[in-house]
């Protein structure tokens, strides 16, 4: 029992108790009037928030189904549980540090996941008083960026099959006209599609639907720029629902989408800046985005230009390689080569082309020419293990000992007149390439360690200078 000179007991109010209280009678003979406030225990910390989310629904122990996307925002809800909370820490790992501030006790955000597969937001609620709650996590899963609906690799070689769709069961693209291979145009040892304005290629309806997102893209190189050509196109009755190809009036790169599948139409036009070199070879994407009303031209993986585009409007009929449909018409015929014609079924960024996402490969991908890492060799000569046996023959004494990284094998020369070197052309030094390799000096002396030979002189070489 409380000595009769104690204060009174101490009033304890739930931590949800935090407004001005109209009136309170205490039977310890505390009277709070109208004016008076009531607010949590300083010291006690508040309770996590709750996270929701539409766009991306939580994992249960009942189902964890995909959403979004990578690149894909989502709006994301942090509740207080408690009145006197006044921001939310959040973040893609604990503990979280991003804070926001609570706008009567909700904060929404718009975040972006860092990648496809599974993940969580953390999140902890803050007070008044700044004491943090313990941190809670919200997990779902990001689906995974679908790769082509449809592709074409138009080259015959070690790695590819000319006109067979790359996803199995897909429409294999039929030649129409006059269409011809090119020997070593794009890659040494290749045949690449070779159109001289009278030839195409078709796959059939049912590709792309043209009335949602997609995108095409292809390797292009131009060879007669007195007449239009179109690279890929998609047909309706009248029109074809893009262009994309080169506009010999402004001599230009474009991305064109007519308004409507009619006689009579307008146009949205995406017009690089750039004028086009003939007989370079070029990598064009075209992005349709339905989410934004956008159509997006990238040369080379940059971004070139834009366009709003016009309600969509169903192109039923034949996917085209080479050619359009203007008017009722088969026009705009291709003249140069192609390569690598890729269809998606949805919005591509620069990333897609130039990096990859997820486990997609990017656009420009670069094609593996020659490999050796002098592991595995065999009768004077070094495995090319890139696939097109283009085997390193050692000379006048070059041999194999201790690797780079002490786990493998290195060639080491004498410095005099060692060497070693394919048996013809690895690659084409007109268009672009990489070389790399390991290298050590034993000696201060100049040598060089990768060349390509030309007729009179080396059209590269990585050397060491002493």
């Amino acid at each position: 029992m409380p000595s009769p000179h104690a204060p009174p007991p101490t009033p304890r109010l739930a931590r949800r108790t935090t407004g001005v209280l109209t009136s309170l009678l205490l039977s310890a003979g505390l009277v709070l009037t109208p004016t008076s406030a009531v607010h949590a225990d300083p010291l006690e910390r508040p309770n996590p928030p709750v996270i929701s989310s539409t766009d991306y629904p939580e994992c249960t122990t009942e189902s964890c189904e995909a959403a979004g996307g990578t690149g894909v925002a989502g709006t994301f809800v942090l509740q207080a549980m408690d009145d006197d909370v006044v921001a939310f820490d959040h973040g893609w790992s604990g503990p979280p540090i991003n804070r926001v501030p609570a706008v009567n006790g909700t904060a929404t955000l718009e975040l972006t996941p860092p990648g496809y597969g599974g993940w969580s937001l953390y999140a902890r609620a803050v007070d008044a008083d700044g004491n943090v709650s313990s941190t809670v996590y919200y997990s779902f899963v990001v689906d995974r960026l679908s790769p082509p609906v449809a592709g074409w690799d138009l080259e015959s070689g070690p790695h590819s099959v000319p006109l067979a769709n790359i996803v199995p069961n897909g429409p294999a693209l039929v030649p129409g006209g006059e269409t011809g291979w090119a020997a070593d145009a794009r890659l040494i040892g290749v045949d690449t599609a070779d159109l001289d304005g009278a030839g195409h290629f078709t796959a059939g309806t049912g590709v792309v639907d043209t009335t949602r997102s997609f995108s095409v893209a292809a390797w292009v190189n131009l060879s007669d720029k007195s007449t239009d050509g179109n690279v890929i196109g998609v047909d309706g009755e009248n029109m074809s629902a893009l262009y994309v190809g080169y506009l010999a009036a402004l001599d230009r790169w474009v991305l064109g989408v007519p308004h409507t599948d009619t006689q009579r139409h307008r146009w949205s036009y995406a017009i690089a800046p750039e004028a086009v070199t003939v007989g370079q070879w070029t990598h064009l994407t075209a992005s349709v985005d339905r989410e934004t009303d956008t159509a997006s031209l990238y040369v080379n993986g940059e971004l070139s230009a834009q366009t709003a585009l016009p309600e969509a409007w169903a192109a039923t009929g034949e996917f085209r390689v080479g050619n359009a449909l203007y008017r009722g018409e088969l026009t705009a015929h291709w003249n140069g080569r192609l390569a690598a014609v890729r269809v998606y079924d949805r919005a591509l960024i620069a990333e897609d082309i130039v990096r990859g996402r997820d486990d997609n490969r990017p656009l420009m991908w670069p094609a593996l020419t020659g490999h050796w890492n002098f592991d595995n060799d065999c009768c004077g000569e070094a495995i090319d293990l890139s696939g097109w046996d283009r085997w390193l023959a050692l000379h006048n004494g070059t041999s194999f000992d201790v690797g780079h990284d002490w786990s493998g094998y290195g060639m080491v020369f004498d410095g005099v007149d060692d060497y070693a070197a394919t048996a013809g052309q690895v690659l084409r030094t007109d268009n672009s390439f990489t070389l790399s390799a390991w290298a050590r000096v034993d000696a201060d002396t100049d040598f060089g360690v990768l060349g390509i030979e030309g007729a009179e002189q080396s059209a590269i070489s990585v050397d060491y200078d002493a």
